[in-house]
């Protein structure tokens, strides 16, 4: 990229990294070189910048992470949080790139971040990991599944959260088992409904097939499903407990 020669060769020459450029339309009066490289989106010269000390200025550091996990500026991603361990530590679980590459179904970000958090014996993970395990459980993003496995992995706890609602919302019963065989509890409401009334919402929402391992799940896991409002939808719901020989 002839951009980054261009700043490799100005760096070089004695350039400093601290300089600020005037930009057209910007509200502020002026951008750090660091700044403009990470909403450009900008990797490489971003990484070069942070590698001869170019220090996070304007956006905060959570800001930072955060562009750099949707921009999938995954170097950079690495850089940020490599030369300053100690504000990546502090970023509070609401701010924390954790929850932005979780919502937006970023696994590669996901996992560097979650490598991080263990390098750096971040505190309040459980908080940090439980929270995003929330937005991951509500995802329908194609990696969804594969970052929740990730987040378990980490430590994140589906017993301690009500993650177990955001998959029955979800309409996922891979997520519903997951978390069942975790300990989740399967009597948990949500906004007065308990999670079997929201099961029955996923034969509208997804495929019956989906709805019925859902609600096979919840069985499974001590739900009984003939105390539902069954409504027109109760010979869906007994195709799923006949087998078993209940509500005949």
């Amino acid at each position: 990229d002839g951009r980054v020669d261009a700043l490799g060769t100005y760096l070089a020459s004695g350039g400093s990294p601290t300089v600020s450029l005037l930009v057209p339309g910007s509200e502020q009066e002026a951008v750090p070189l660091l700044t403009l490289a990470i909403l450009a989106g900008n990797d490489a010269a971003a990484v070069q910048l942070l590698g001869v000390g170019a220090p996070v200025a304007v956006l905060s550091a959570g800001e930072m992470m955060n562009a750099a996990v949707s921009k999938d500026m995954l170097r950079t991603l690495r850089a940020l949080i490599d030369q300053d361990p100690a504000r990546f530590a502090s970023i509070s679980s609401g701010d924390h790139p954790l929850r932005v590459a979780v919502y937006e179904g970023k696994l590669e970000a996901t996992s560097i971040i979650l490598e991080k958090m263990a390098d750096y014996s971040v505190p309040r993970a459980d908080e940090i990991l439980n929270g995003a395990l929330i937005v991951a459980s509500s995802g329908r993003l194609p990696a969804a599944m594969e970052i929740v496995d990730a987040l378990l992995a980490a430590g994140a706890d589906p017993a301690a959260v009500p993650a177990l609602t955001g998959a029955v919302l979800n309409c996922s019963p891979e997520m519903v088992e997951t978390f069942l065989e975790r300990d989740a509890d399967p009597s948990q409401t949500y906004r007065g409904r308990s999670v079997a009334d929201y099961a029955l919402d996923c034969f509208d929402r997804a495929s019956r097939d989906r709805a019925r391992a859902i609600l096979g799940s919840l069985h499974d896991a001590g739900v009984n499903l003939c105390t539902l409002e069954l409504r027109e939808r109760r010979a869906s719901v007994r195709t799923v407990t006949r087998r078993i020989g209940e509500c005949d």
